[in-house]
């Protein structure tokens, strides 16, 4: 898939309410083309030790 988290996000949604599910935008924030990932790869709980401060 394209278009980074934005559009993933609103794939994610429109699939969601698609599906006859009602969406909570409180648990929905809008998605940032930010540099943080799931990758433990410097992230605040990285095992990896983190970002330093």
């Amino acid at each position: 898939m394209t278009g980074g988290p934005k559009a993933a996000r609103r794939r994610t949604l429109d699939g969601i309410g698609a599906a006859g599910y009602t969406i909570d935008p409180a648990l929905w924030p809008e998605a940032t083309d930010g540099d943080c990932s799931q990758c433990h790869a410097g992230c605040s709980d990285s095992p990896n030790g983190g970002k330093k401060k």
